[in-house]
């Protein structure tokens, strides 16, 4: 795999050589919300779920890999486009919370009531979770992952 946009600060784009396939499966990881401060906090999350969407309209396999706590902030939306025929599925990972120091179910930055006293232990969980996406990726062998500038 090669990286085309290591100029694209929040993002990373990776292709695999055959660009010959009937259908190309893609994944998107992401798992963490913006800081805002505002009701509108899925900063992150939003232009995830609309790149899926737009990707599979296009006849793209889409699968959005986050966690429990994430996906129920989109579910509706993606129960429906699967309803209209769109290709989109959702694999839940769980997030590390006990190993990063955290209490269980603080999964993305707008659970938590201060998250700055507790940013450290969140990015430290993230690593905990490399050796999760590197069975993912070797399991599906995506054609293109999207991951969020926190991808571990």
């Amino acid at each position: 795999m090669r990286r085309l946009s290591p100029e694209v600060p929040n993002f990373c784009l990776f292709i695999s050589g055959n660009t010959t396939a009937q259908w190309i499966q893609l994944m998107l990881i992401n798992f963490m919300l913006s800081f805002s401060h505002s009701c509108m906090a899925q900063g992150h999350l939003i232009p995830f779920v609309d790149m899926a969407r737009l990707f599979s309209s296009h006849g793209v396999k889409v699968t959005i890999i986050t966690t429990p706590l994430n996906a129920c902030l989109f579910s509706n939306t993606i129960d429906r486009d699967k309803q209209l025929g769109l290709d989109i599925f959702v694999h839940l990972i769980p997030f590390p919370s006990e190993e990063a120091g955290l209490a269980q179910g603080y999964e993305n930055a707008s659970s938590f009531p201060n998250f700055s006293a507790v940013a450290p232990k969140f990015f430290n969980g993230l690593n905990f979770l490399q050796q999760t996406f590197e069975e993912l990726l070797q399991e599906h062998h995506p054609d293109f992952v999207f991951a969020d500038m926190c991808f571990p």
